[in-house]
């Protein structure tokens, strides 16, 4: 919207005559034959459109439907000098003749007005939501102006059943099974000044299916994470969840970790119920090894990688912390390579064979992001 601002320089001011009755000048909203600091305010309100005509209508000198800007000076002259007495005055007789003294001329002031460009409203950049199916989705987009203009937003490839609710910026959405995978949304934000300035992001929803090892908690405003099924109750004899592809977002939206079994030349992340070997050093020592990959982290940043696997017999068989050197490796990410993990005792290592570990791993800078997972052990 563009906004006409203005700023009056007062050159020269001098107290005017007083006795003036019976006047009637531009800005003097109230009639009382003055124009005040208030009324000049309220004129500027009108020339800017913040208030009716109907506020003041002596402002309106042409009757024209509209405050100019030689109006607004025409009041400011009222306010210095005084408004014009109006009128035929009546004589009185006086026993004295008093002379009015001669009133100092006052300087015009001079206005300038400004433009101000109309700003186009915020709202979040793009977004990557986490879903279950049959869990409810009300995601807010973090939708303002800068300049107080009301905004409209719209997005494209809405699934069937999710709406964007315009009057509070939020898409609300309940996904099936039948919506698993990978939902691109593009989102406009336009105000209603003229011209109009619009705002577009991205958003993405990826819907998982919920599966015996995988427990959802879920906000409808911020997305879902899982806990995993107790080692009470084993949960890979049924069919794995399949897990969606990451959706090509920017950085820092786009941000996720893999960790994947030390495969010589290659990387295969692990999902659950993935076997993972132990490497058994004779029963003196044993280890286990994996590589990790991130996207969306810095190789300034100081990389931190942790792991921890339990089993119901063995708590934990790891659990380490180390700094680890991370390269690149294409496409915004970072890639180390194999990080050996020590198995804790007691000995025989030979017992975690065919157990079934819970695995969490993470890697931590000045932020952190998780990735879970379970999987079989040989």
């Amino acid at each position: 919207m563009e906004r006409l601002w203005f700023g009056a320089v007062l050159l020269w001011c001098v107290v005017t005559l007083g006795g003036k009755v019976g006047a009637s000048c531009v800005g003097d909203c109230n009639g009382d034959g003055t124009v005040t600091i208030d009324e000049i305010v309220r004129g500027v309100n009108l020339a800017l459109g913040n208030a009716p005509i109907a506020a003041c209508p002596s402002f309106d000198r042409d009757r024209d439907g509209s405050v100019a800007v030689d109006e607004i000076i025409a009041a400011v002259n009222a306010l210095l000098s005084g408004c014009e007495v109006g009128g035929t005055p009546t004589a009185s007789p006086s026993s004295s003749v008093t002379s009015s003294p001669t009133p100092t001329p006052t300087a015009t002031p001079s206005f300038t007005a400004t433009r101000r460009p109309n700003r186009a409203p915020t709202l979040a950049p793009a977004i990557w939501y986490r879903a279950y199916a049959d869990f409810p989705i009300a995601l807010p987009l973090g939708v303002s102006d800068p300049d107080g203009d009301l905004v409209h937003c719209t997005a494209s490839n809405l699934p069937t059943g999710a709406e964007l609710d315009d009057a509070t910026w939020t898409i609300r959405w309940t996904p099936q099974v039948t919506d698993l995978g990978n939902h691109e949304l593009l989102v406009e934000c336009r105000d209603d000044a003229e011209p109009p300035a619009t705002a577009v992001s991205q958003v993405v929803f990826t819907v998982y299916g919920s599966d015996a090892c995988s427990i959802p908690a879920c906000d409808p405003g911020t997305g879902c994470s899982r806990a995993l099924a107790s080692l009470e109750a084993p949960c890979c004899s049924g069919q794995a969840g399949v897990t969606p592809p990451v959706p090509n977002l920017p950085c820092p939206a786009g941000r996720m970790v893999w960790i994947s079994e030390d495969i010589d030349g290659g990387f295969r992340p692990l999902s659950d119920c993935d076997l993972k070997y132990v490497r058994n050093n004779a029963q003196s020592s044993a280890e286990v090894r994996f590589k990790f990959r991130g996207r969306c982290f810095s190789l300034d940043d100081r990389i931190v990688v942790s792991a921890r696997m339990e089993t119901r017999e063995r708590t934990p068989v790891i659990d380490g912390r180390r700094r680890v050197q991370f390269y690149e490796a294409g496409q915004d990410l970072v890639e180390s390579r194999s990080v050996p993990f020590e198995v804790r005792p007691p000995t025989p290592f030979s017992t975690c064979k065919m157990q079934r570990p819970t695995l969490w791993s993470r890697l931590q800078t000045a932020s952190c992001k998780r990735i879970h997972s379970r999987c079989g052990c040989v």
